[in-house]
């Protein structure tokens, strides 16, 4: 005899599918089998079970649900030890590092002072060879060429987060999301 526990039949007794009882009962479909559902015993008993524990699903789901008090500031206080840091130094006075938060907000500023550039977004993620790998998502004023423009971005970014990071960027991807027709224009 196995010890494994077996899963629970999905067949009735009269051999109807309890999955598709499931399904009629959730989604509010009619009966496959009307006539033998309307004298069926198991099939009767099955969807009643099915629709109250259905109603005390809906019933806990419409229930507000209250943060535990503290939890908030344990998870923004978890996230922040967390934080992916690069590596900028490390000699016998110790390590520096910096946050991978702060390269994306100068990478940000580097993209914005292009002046072709209406929005941005910029997310980093450290590599473990101590560079970064910088992903950039940008709105264009209509007008440059967008080859131009995108390189013209990965010179400035490159440049600004290694002289004030001091961080070596590895790979920049930069995604032109839109472009923005100046009101000027």
């Amino acid at each position: 005899m196995s010890s494994v526990a077996q899963p629970p039949p999905t067949t009735l007794e009269c051999g109807r599918d309890l999955l598709a009882l499931v399904e009629q009962v959730s989604e509010g479909l009619p009966p496959a089998e009307p006539e033998h559902q309307a004298r069926c015993g198991f099939c009767q008993e099955a969807i009643a079970r099915l629709k109250a524990a259905l109603g005390a699903l809906r019933d806990l789901a419409g229930e507000a649900v209250r943060t535990p008090r503290g939890l908030s500031a344990r998870v923004l206080e978890q996230l922040r030890r967390e934080r992916h840091s690069v590596l900028i130094g490390a000699g016998s006075g110790g390590r520096d590092t910096v946050s991978e938060v702060i390269v994306s907000q100068i990478a940000r500023r580097a993209v914005l002072a292009v002046e072709a550039v209406h929005h941005a977004s910029v997310v980093s993620e450290s590599r473990q060879d101590g560079g970064v790998d910088l992903d950039v998502r940008v709105t264009a004023r209509l007008g440059p060429s967008l080859p131009d423009l995108v390189e013209e971005l990965r010179e400035e970014v490159s440049a600004h987060v290694h002289a004030l990071a001091g961080v070596r960027v590895t790979r920049i991807d930069v995604t032109v999301d839109d472009v923005a027709i100046d009101p000027d224009d």
